[in-house]
Order: structure tokens, then C-alpha cells, then sequence
């Protein structure tokens, strides 16, 4: 797990960048625009709490936290209460958003490849692609695959693949023991708990 979220960490936070152009439409364009703009971000003179900001609103314009959060529970999202539901998707989004955040500075030339993106499937109006990238760091490479849809004309990201580890199910198997044994109110609680702790709150 901790592997995960540190490779995860890195894949926004890019000084420099590479991206092949072929096949690159949506939702890959959109991938792309959004790694541009955070480049964009991170290269300006503003203060790091600035660049935090700016690019957790990119962060939060790219991934479809609410469907996120639903698969990360699973059919246990179905016991959670409208207003429950809502909680937990800000907390998760709270988790993700700090991950990245709090890896920020320690970006140094990564670049990252858009290699292809595919068709997945069609389902309730969505259709689905794996959008796939590589990023190189130093000598080493990594494969990040992201699992995009695109409705009304918006993609958005609801998985991240790093060398075929998913953070959706990551964090579903995480979750799993807690689910069962806790009512959503508890579960919302102690992941709360969780993310203080982890802020030093």
C-alpha cells in the first residue's frame, strides 16, 4: 500500500515533460491538459501553500471522487445514508488530495509518455478508456494506467493503475474489515480519525 500511494504521489507533480501526441483525444487530451496545467503551476513564483491550492483544484476537476468513493466501499456504499455518502466522499477526496499534496516538493524531472489510451466498455451513458503513460524517474520506469470515463463531453478519472497495483482496490481491501464490522457512521468516524492523525491534528 505504501508503495502505491508514493508512486501515486508522483504522477501529477512533473517538472519536466514528454507526451506523445498520436491518439491523443479524449479523455487523453484531458489527462494531458491537466498534467500541462500542474506544470504550469508548479514552475510559477508563487509560496508552495499557493501551489497546493492551485493544483488540488486540478486534482479535484480530474477525478470523479464520488464514484471513486462508491468503489472503494462497494456494495456497502449502498447502507450509507444521502448525507453519509457526501461525508465520506470529502473525507476521500481530503486522503487522495493530501497524498499528492504532501509529496509536492520533492519532484525533481520526472516525465512523464502518454502511450495510447483504449476502449473499455459503455455503461449507463459512460464510456470507459484505459488511458495509459509511463512515467521515468532517474533511471527507473513505471507503468500508470489511468481508468477514465467520459459522459456529456467531460472525462474524468475514477482508478489509477501503477504497474497493474489499482489504487481503487487498494484501498477497497483496506477498507473491507471495517466495512463489515463497523456502521457507515463509525466508518466515517474512524476514517476521520485517520486523516487528523495524519495531518498532526
Amino acid at each position: 500500500m505504501k508503495t502505491l500511494l508514493a508512486v501515486l504521489a508522483g504522477l501529477f507533480f512533473v517538472l519536466a515533460i514528454s507526451i506523445l501526441p498520436v491518439s491523443a483525444k479524449e479523455p487523453g487530451d484531458t489527462l494531458v491538459k491537466s498534467i500541462e496545467q500542474a506544470l504550469s503551476i508548479l514552475r510559477a513564483d508563487d509560496a508552495l501553500a499557493v501551489k497546493k491550492a492551485r493544483i488540488r483544484e486540478t486534482v479535484d476537476d480530474l477525478f470523479d471522487f464520488e464514484l471513486m468513493a462508491q468503489k472503494v466501499t462497494g456494495h456497502h456504499w449502498y447502507n450509507f445514508s444521502p448525507e453519509e455518502k457526501k461525508e465520506f466522499t470529502a473525507l476521500f477526496a481530503d486522503l487522495v488530495g493530501d497524498i499528492y499534496l504532501d509529496k509536492l516538493k520533492f519532484y525533481r524531472n520526472e516525465k512523464i509518455e502518454f502511450i495510447g489510451q483504449y476502449h473499455r466498455s459503455e455503461h449507463d451513458g459512460r464510456s470507459y478508456y484505459l488511458v495509459c503513460t509511463m512515467i521515468t524517474k532517474i533511471e527507473q520506469q513505471f507503468r500508470v494506467n489511468y481508468g477514465m470515463y467520459v459522459f456529456s463531453g467531460q472525462s474524468r478519472v475514477y482508478d489509477v493503475e501503477i504497474e497493474g497495483v489499482s489504487l481503487i482496490r487498494s484501498f477497497r481491501a483496506q477498507y473491507a474489515n471495517l466495512l463489515e464490522k463497523m456502521t457507515p457512521a463509525k466508518f466515517i468516524e474512524n476514517v476521520r480519525a485517520r486523516l487528523k492523525e495524519r495531518r498532526g491534528l
